[in-house]
C-alpha cells in the first residue's frame, strides 16, 4: 500500500463509504501520483463527494 502510485475506480456515485475509502487512501499512501475515479453512468456523483475528494487530494485534485 505505501508503493501505490495511482488508484482508478469505476462507477464511483459518491456513497459515504466510497468517500471514506478515498479519504483513507489520499492519507495513507505518500507516492499517489493519479486517482481516477468514473462515474457510474446515468449517476451524477454527489457534490458533497466531488467536493471531499478535492479536499482530501490535496495536489492531485486538478
Amino acid at each position: 500500500l505505501m508503493a501505490l502510485e495511482e488508484i482508478e475506480i469505476e462507477n464511483f456515485v459518491g456513497s459515504d463509504h466510497e468517500v471514506d475509502l478515498l479519504k483513507l487512501l489520499f492519507r495513507s499512501v505518500p507516492v499517489m501520483k493519479r486517482v481516477t475515479a468514473k462515474p457510474c453512468p446515468n449517476i451524477v456523483p454527489s457534490f458533497r463527494a466531488c467536493k471531499e475528494f478535492c479536499k482530501y487530494s490535496g495536489d492531485i485534485c486538478l
